[in-house]
């Protein structure tokens, strides 16, 4: 993110809203995209949509186990309405 606001001519530490800035949110896309199809992947296996989030997954928030990894429920539980938002709007 930070090499993308030093092109667009943003200072990266001034971006508020990351999670709000569709031109970040397509230029990440665009590379998870690119970076799939330099592996392999078939494009029912690419990614179609994302959001930005700016909470970190911890140990203290629950989102992650002692031996970091991701506490799926949980991440689920939490992001119920947001993985809804992405789902209804990628397949729009």
């Amino acid at each position: 993110m930070k090499k993308w606001a030093a092109n667009e001519g943003l200072d990266f530490q001034k971006i508020t809203a990351p999670e709000s800035n569709d031109k970040l949110k397509q230029a990440i896309l665009d590379d998870m995209i690119r970076e799939g199809k330099r592996r392999g992947l078939m494009p029912f296996e690419q990614v179609k949509k994302i959001e930005i989030i700016k909470e970190p997954f911890t140990i203290e928030n629950g989102l992650l186990t002692p031996t970091f990894k991701s506490r799926r429920y949980a991440v689920e539980k939490k992001y119920k309405e947001l993985f809804q938002k992405i789902y209804k709007s990628a397949n729009a």
